[in-house]
């Protein structure tokens, strides 16, 4: 009696362990064995398409990936768009955004510029296979919803240099559509999988997932497919997307930590950011505008606060030691340049030496009084104080002639006081007599 080892197919090992994987069988009952197994997945598949009723979008996704064998990552509306949607879905994988309506648009004008498909040895013209003069049939590929063929995505694989695996629910019907026109699954070319029902049985796309064990399987099956080279021994090995990709995981320029929108060191949002949180342009501590050591508000800034140009101590104009206003300043209050004392103009202690004010006439005293430069009690300027006119104080002489009246040293005395007061009292006055004489 003859026996043969069997290995298990993994397409029928599910929930197996590996040491069932190989058994040993009599000749005449591996025939039996073989469609035992293979019939009981059947009946279980076709019972559970038959009887289970997809109420979510997860059992759905599970059932098509019963279907196809890999993961369906996107099932478009089949709204006669879903050829381009799917195809729209894995171009944002590798960074090209463009939506469905877009990409319709985008393989009629390429038709149109493009008379032959494929290259030289494998191309033709692509209105060949057709029943309709190419210009209906462009016209009705661009009216939204329309469903789309074979010719549609040889166009995409052209336009966008990329190899496009189709996975029919019928074996038979798998096909790869190249730049070249070929059929050799080839690593120099990014691959994008669909999913297909063919007419009959929905005529639906969907967009497929990426797994190397069942892309292996899938391709030996076929009757059109090849491997340009032997089959991939790695994921690295056929240029796919999924994750590490231009949009979608992490590392991404979109989405994900460390990127360009979202998560911390950002662009935009999160810490350290160009626009918001601390240390940013706007808003926060240290900013342009707002908080702390800004521009405007807070302390030391140019308006408001103290130290600031307006308002406060230390300012132009108001506060303390100004320049118009307060103490120390250049009008107004003590020390300043008019009125109180120690002034230019004004006050006591004025530049006019000894008791003799050398005023060239009118109220006008050049020196005189108790060393006054100017301004407070005489100054040596200001008022009603002219260099020469109807009132003399002559300098040198004890006599000063002011209106007729005779003001000498002697009559002065020695400058106290009182005798300050008395000549402020007499300047003032000849100014409002002055002031009356005018009007």
């Amino acid at each position: 009696m003859y026996k043969i080892k069997y290995r298990v197919p993994e397409s029928a090992r599910a929930g197996q362990s590996a040491r069932s994987e190989e058994k040993w069988y009599h000749i005449s009952n591996l025939t039996q064995y073989t469609c035992t197994s293979t019939g009981a997945s059947n009946k279980k598949r076709l019972h559970r398409k038959q009887y289970c009723i997809a109420t979510t979008k997860s059992s759905q996704l599970e059932n098509l990936r019963s279907e196809f064998g890999l993961p369906v990552v996107m099932d478009p509306i089949g709204n006669g768009n879903c050829q381009f949607a799917a195809v729209s879905y894995h171009l944002r994988q590798y960074g090209i955004h463009r939506s469905e309506e877009t990409l319709r648009q985008d393989v009629i004008t390429f038709l149109r510029q493009t008379p032959v498909l494929g290259n030289m040895i494998c191309g033709a013209n692509w209105w060949n296979s057709l029943l309709e003069q190419p210009r209906n049939y462009l016209s009705r590929m661009s009216t939204e919803y329309e469903y789309c063929d074979q010719i549609t995505l040889q166009a995409m694989s052209q336009l966008y240099n990329m190899q496009i695996l189709i996975v029919s629910t019928r074996n038979s019907a798998t096909s790869l559509i190249s730049p070249d026109g070929s059929s050799c699954l080839s690593s120099r070319y990014p691959l994008i999988i669909l999913g297909h029902y063919p007419e009959g049985a929905g005529e639906h796309n969907v967009a497929l997932g990426y797994n190397r064990h069942v892309l292996e399987r899938i391709v030996d099956i076929s009757a059109q497919v090849t491997w340009e080279t032997d089959p991939p021994t790695s994921d690295d090995d056929l240029n796919v997307g999924g994750d590490d990709l231009s949009d979608g995981g992490d590392d991404l320029s979109a989405g994900g930590d460390d990127l360009n929108a979202g998560g911390d060191n950002l662009s935009a949002g999160g810490d350290d950011l160009s626009a918001g949180g601390d240390d940013l342009s706007a808003g926060g501590d240290h900013l342009s505008d707002g908080g702390d050591h800004l521009n405007v508000g807070g302390d030391d800034v140019s308006a408001g606060g103290d130290n600031l140009s307006a308002g406060g101590d230390n300012l132009n104009a108001g506060g303390d030691d100004l320049s118009a206003g307060g103490d120390d300043l250049n009008a107004g209050g003590d020390d300043l340049s008019a009125d109180g004392d120690d002034l230019s103009a004004g006050g006591d202690d004025l530049n006019a030496g000894g008791d003799d004010l050398n005023v060239g006439g009118g109220d006008d005293l050049s020196a005189g009084g108790d060393d006054l430069s100017a301004g407070g009690d005489d100054p040596n300027a200001g008022g009603d104080d002219l260099n020469a006119g109807d009132y003399d104080l002559s300098a040198g002489v004890d006599d000063l002639n002011a209106d007729g009246d005779d003001l000498n040293a002697g009559d002065l005395g020695s400058p106290d006081t009182s005798d300050i007061t008395r000549f402020r009292e007499m300047v003032q006055f000849k100014r409002n007599r002055r002031t009356h004489d005018s009007l």
